[in-house]
């Protein structure tokens, strides 16, 4: 085809996320030329060793570890999935700083440097572009950039890792311990070796930090959001969650009040079965918006893998190719060297309400235990029994987290228990 446009692309990384988006632009070059009259061309890519045997649909030839090799590369675009902060930095600064586009999947690499990116890039008269960084295949990303631009959205939330998705659904389905779900995980290739920036919240919180900064169009730092990973999370608290209607989830929430005070939290959290997000199990990952327009919007599908994640970087090769990547990137002032700093919630003035555990074993009967948990300070939702698994659970109503650890002390007291009782927080229902 005659009309067709060559762009000629220099990839950053090879792993799971390039080896995805080489075999999409090659493999499907054909196709993907009838649809946008565009046809990718990889003339060089960057990986961490040129010697090693790689399985990949382009010459070897093209190879290069040495970083210093794509800057004096031809080429229309930089797509950088290689991961960290050091190394990919200095390949996407150094591209913007020539002029050149940069697609990139890394959240830790926007997270922390953001403002420094978008900032080269306007001084290079050149854009950025990162809907792969997020959420994998989901197109969350183009939808704050563009479809609820009406709205003043006072909440974001959702399952943005899929590791700990996974480990949360394989305890809970397969009655596995959190070690065996997470070995169960690293086995299948979730899980990396050292699994600790997904199981801690850290690969949570850098996406929140840069969809929250989107939504709500406000310069958000990393630093505030308050953060707990799934690590204390027992499969007895799963059992017993489920049997009263709920489903426990690694959250990243976002919420903005009135008053344009933001907090930020990645957590386990108590989803209601009534909600969609309950329903998101092993790799699936979904977002929910509150807008105050649109209301209630909800993204969901494939959050991680090799061609999920390569298949949002290439929408954004398709993007920053015909131009409109450039537009979104100068028009809209939601990206964050361009927005104010934001005001923050001190952490103890979040409110949720708390599912607390107390084990009966500690106890000479439930009875008893239900009657003391009764008693504290603590309103309560509803207390119960469950003899099935040696407890006495309590949920509470809505109340401060400062108010709410107080609590727990006076709880420890009454019941004599040796150590504090088991709790997670349940999800808001409402959000400003």
């Amino acid at each position: 085809m005659s009309d067709v446009k060559t762009v000629k692309v220099a990839l950053a990384g090879c792993g799971t996320v390039g080896s995805g988006v080489a075999e999409i632009v090659i493999n499907r070059g054909a196709a993907l030329a009838d649809r946008t009259g565009l046809r990718f061309e990889i003339v060089k890519a960057l990986v961490s060793d040129a010697s090693k045997k790689r399985d990949l649909p382009f010459d070897s030839s093209r190879l290069t570890d040495d970083p210093a090799d794509l800057n004096g590369v031809d080429a229309d675009m930089v797509v950088e999935v290689m991961g960290g902060t050091d190394r990919a930095r200095e390949v996407v600064l150094n591209a913007l700083k020539r002029g050149i586009p940069v697609v990139t999947a890394n959240k830790a690499l926007l997270s922390h440097c953001g403002v420094e990116i978008y900032e080269t890039a306007r001084k290079g008269n050149t854009c950025i572009a990162f809907e792969a960084s997020c959420a994998g295949g989901l197109p969350i990303i183009g939808a704050l950039l563009r479809g609820l631009q009406a709205n003043r959205n006072t909440s974001i939330m959702g399952i943005f890792n899929s590791t700990c998705n996974f480990i949360l659904t394989e305890m809970l389905s397969g009655g596995a311990t959190y070690d065996d779900a997470l070995r169960s995980a690293q086995q299948a290739g979730y899980a990396e070796a050292d699994p600790t920036l997904d199981v801690g919240g850290g690969d949570t919180a850098h996406k929140l930090t840069i969809l929250a900064s989107l939504a709500f169009g406000l310069n958000l730092d990393g630093d505030q959001v308050a953060m707990e990973g799934i690590q204390g999370i027992a499969l007895t608290d799963l059992q017993i969650v489920e049997e009263l209607g709920y489903s426990c989830k690694l959250l990243g929430m976002g919420r903005r009040r009135v008053d344009d005070r933001v907090s930020l939290s990645v957590h386990p959290t108590l989803v209601p079965h009534s909600q969609t997000l309950a329903g998101m199990s092993a790799t699936s990952s979904g977002v929910v918006v509150q807008g105050d327009v649109v209301g209630e919007t909800f993204y969901s599908g494939a959050g991680a893998g090799s061609l999920p994640t390569a298949s949002a970087v290439v929408a954004d090769m398709i993007e920053v190719a015909s131009g409109s990547a450039q537009k979104t990137f100068d028009q809209l002032r939601i990206y964050n060297d361009r927005t104010k700093p934001a005001a923050y919630l001190p952490s103890g003035d979040r409110t949720y309400s708390y599912y607390v555990r107390v084990p009966v074993s500690q106890k000479s009967d439930s009875a008893t235990c239900s009657d003391q948990l009764r008693s504290t300070s603590l309103n309560w939702q509803q207390v119960e029994s469950m003899s099935a698994h040696d407890s006495v659970v309590g949920i509470t109503e809505v109340m401060g987290e400062s108010a709410f650890q107080k609590s727990l002390d006076e709880v420890r007291e009454a019941l004599s228990l040796s150590e504090p009782p088991k709790f997670i927080r349940v999800l808001p229902q409402e959000t400003n």
